[in-house]
């Protein structure tokens, strides 16, 4: 459970650094990332969205059942808030 975590973490901190830097980059988050919905686990995907407000919204779908009840969910959602230049 450990490990799995650990790259969880490691592949969502990889995901909202790419996607923070693509909003920095153009002034507003894509609509579409290439590859953004890869995932090391099978039959898992990232989910990638643009909300009306501007602001980006990263999951991970489904929530694998070994870290189903971690307390700390952030590791499996993250809202990234509008890039400014």
């Amino acid at each position: 459970m450990q490990l799995m975590q650990f790259e969880i973490e490691w592949k969502m901190t990889e995901k909202v650094l790419q996607i923070k830097a693509l909003g920095r980059e153009r002034g507003q988050f894509p609509p579409r990332i290439a590859g953004i919905e890869t995932s090391i686990y099978e039959g898992y995907q990232w989910i990638y969205q643009v909300k009306s407000n501007g602001t980006a919204f990263i999951k991970l779908k489904p929530v694998p059942s070994a870290i189903a009840n971690v307390k700390e969910n952030s590791i499996l959602a993250y809202t990234i808030p509008s890039p400014t230049l």
